[in-house]
């Protein structure tokens, strides 16, 4: 049997180590959706210029800021490969879609679109089987019932 040249070990290894393509490309994704959601919760007036003048409205679209620093904490997540960053992950595109939707079905404002279509690509992301293998539990020897 050949054995494998040792350049191909340690760029495998160090593939490996880093993690598959798909979990850095959900955390960049969850990185611009922060950039978004803060822009939009914090300059609402200036992103949106459709968002009546009700003070009241403009009022409710800073929930997105704190909503983004919940995608920060999410990428960070996804990052250092913490276990719960998936599932973190994906209960804030789920809370990102309702809000969005109930925004979209009370005042349609025009933000609401980048926001939803960013929930949709990045839960999409998040089904991949290549993410989801990346923060499964590894089991023990113990737990699969396997002996020495």
């Amino acid at each position: 049997m050949r054995k494998p040249k040792r350049g191909m070990q340690s760029s495998v290894a160090s593939r490996q180590r880093s993690g598959p393509r798909a979990v850095k490309v959900v955390g960049s994704l969850l990185v611009l959706q922060t950039i978004e959601l803060v822009v939009i919760g914090l300059f609402p007036t200036t992103v949106a210029v459709d968002l009546p003048t009700d003070q009241e409205d403009a009022a409710l679209s800073t929930i997105w800021a704190p909503l983004g620093l919940f995608a920060f904490v999410s990428a960070i997540g996804f990052f250092l490969s913490q276990p719960v960053a998936r599932m973190m992950a994906m209960a804030s595109q789920a809370i990102y879609l309702v809000v969005a939707l109930l925004f979209y079905f009370a005042a349609r404002p025009k933000y609401v679109y980048p926001i939803m279509i960013f929930c949709v690509v990045i839960v999409r992301y998040l089904n991949y089987s290549e993410v989801v293998d990346a923060f499964r539990p590894r089991r023990s020897r113990f737990q699969r019932g396997e002996r020495r």
